[in-house]
């Protein structure tokens, strides 16, 4: 809990305050420095809360340091979270594009008989066209939990690890996601409190599925090998 609390507020305080403030070029000041903080700190704490919860999963017992272990390895970090982020956006162009159309028919239809068959041609549109955004995320998912384990990959090897790791498994790693649906639910529902508990559950439950499926993960020997060994 106290990691959570820690991430999220070293993530959004500034969020929160340049919302809430009166004066507009202070307003402005703090969305700026909020939108540098996401570009330059987000990757390097992405990191650390993946190398946290990794260490949870194995059963280890890390110190709140391990969240700042991204800046260790910080432009690798930056990199990482940039060509994410990129890719993934680049995914979505589709979605944004029909989401676009999509109100420009609602604008011109909005007094007319057929504004129900636009706002249905409207879902029909976004639905299949967000398909790529999400399968892109799925790809690049473990992308640092490997570098976790490898911190000395470069970015562009961790994404290309994280998606072929990923091959054969998207589905799976969807209908895991999936099951937490309701209780990202209940955290909504708790004004956002709920979440102090069900994001480290979340997070342990990543951290051992990239652990299920690493190539490298340590195996129980045969019988009968570790009986000629012994």
């Amino acid at each position: 809990v106290g990691v959570t609390l820690l991430y999220f507020l070293i993530n959004n305080t500034l969020g929160i305050a340049s919302e809430t403030g009166s004066n507009e070029v202070l307003k402005g000041a703090l969305s700026l420095l909020d939108f540098l903080v996401a570009v330059f700190i987000a990757g390097p704490l992405l990191f650390g809360w993946a190398r946290f919860f990794l260490q949870i999963a194995r059963r280890k017992r890390p110190d709140l340091n391990r969240l700042f272990d991204g800046f260790k390895n910080y432009w690798t970090c930056v990199v990482t979270s940039l060509l994410m982020g990129l890719y993934i956006l680049l995914a979505a162009l589709p979605a944004f594009i029909a989401g676009t159309a999509g109100a420009l028919l609602l604008a011109a239809r909005h007094e007319s008989a057929a504004f129900p068959w636009a706002s249905l041609l409207l879902l029909l549109l976004m639905l299949p066209a967000i398909i790529p955004a999400i399968l892109v995320s799925l790809n690049y998912s473990l992308t640092f939990y490997i570098l976790s384990d490898h911190p000395g990959e470069r970015a562009s090897g961790a994404l290309a690890r994280s998606r072929r790791l990923m091959h054969g498994f998207r589905w799976k790693r969807f209908c895991l996601d999936w099951r937490f649906f309701g209780w990202m639910l209940l955290g909504l529902l708790s004004c956002g409190i709920g979440f102090l508990w069900i994001s480290p559950y979340m997070a342990t439950t990543h951290a051992r599925f990239y652990d299920d499926i690493r190539p490298d993960r340590p195996r129980p020997p045969l019988l009968g090998v570790s009986l000629i060994v012994g």
